[in-house]
């Protein structure tokens, strides 16, 4: 537990599980212009608990392990796990398992203050991130709940339908999208739950989830990526759009 702890240009690089974990009723926390990378699990996992704020962060292929049968799953990126309230904005994602991800099951987590409650993803905000080259999905609601239909194996089927994300109060605004070839942008529920989908653009990620996105797809035109190398070629849409991180010189070195 922690409230107003903030991490600032740091290095999370090569961990065998995530990047940066805050875990069980965090609040008010920060992660800015930091460097994540190569770490087997997430880049940051933010697990029940309030309102993260991460901006301006490079993150770069986390989590790049495939799901098995009860092992890790959801993990990208920056994964926000059954938390509220968080604004993620103006990060740079590139080649991450899943780039921005949220990850739900039925859970509860104490208070600071006291008591206990429930908690879900609920009210975050997602924009001018720049969300490239995911080996899965951009953006992945990895809710493994009833609004998707009865687990596979059958334990919940006489379980309440949990809520509909649409009413969950998801603001995903400005984004940049690229996907690798042949990939979907979007997941929309646990891809074992019978009603998941899958959608390219966020028009198809409206009709699919209800959940209005003014994002948009295409290119970033990274000048090296193989490299590593960032920064954009003189074509590239990106400069125009005030997406990703906004101050390279504040990332610590790679």
């Amino acid at each position: 537990m922690s409230r107003g702890f903030s991490l600032q240009r740091c290095r999370a690089v090569d961990n065998r599980g995530a990047g940066i974990w805050y875990d069980i009723g965090n609040e008010r926390s920060e992660v800015a212009h930091c460097y994540v990378a190569d770490n087997d699990e997430a880049g940051i996992f933010y697990e029940i608990s309030y309102g993260l704020h991460a901006h301006d962060n490079l993150i770069v292929n986390n989590a790049n392990h495939v799901e098995k049968p009860r092992g890790a799953w959801g993990f990208g990126g920056i994964t926000l796990s059954s938390s509220e309230d968080c604004v993620i904005e103006h990060n740079t994602l590139v080649g991450n398992r899943d780039g921005l991800t949220f990850r739900e099951q039925n859970r509860t987590t104490p208070r600071i203050d006291g008591g206990e409650q429930r908690v879900l993803n609920r009210r975050h905000v997602l924009r001018n991130n720049l969300v490239a080259s995911s080996q899965g999905f951009n953006v992945a609601f990895w809710m493994d709940t009833t609004f998707f239909g009865p687990h596979p194996g059958g334990h919940d089927k006489s379980d309440p339908i949990f809520e509909d994300p649409k009413s969950l109060t998801f603001q995903l605004e400005h984004n940049l999208l690229f996907a690798l070839p042949g990939r979907s942008n979007y997941l929309f529920g646990c891809s074992w739950r019978p009603k998941s989908r899958m959608a390219h653009t966020p028009t198809e990620f409206l009709g699919v989830s209800g959940i209005a996105d003014s994002s948009f797809t295409g290119d970033p035109r990274f000048r090296d990526p193989l490299a590593r190398e960032y920064s954009l070629l003189p074509d590239s849409p990106v400069a125009r759009m005030n997406v990703g991180v906004r101050d390279a010189s504040q990332i610590p070195q790679r």
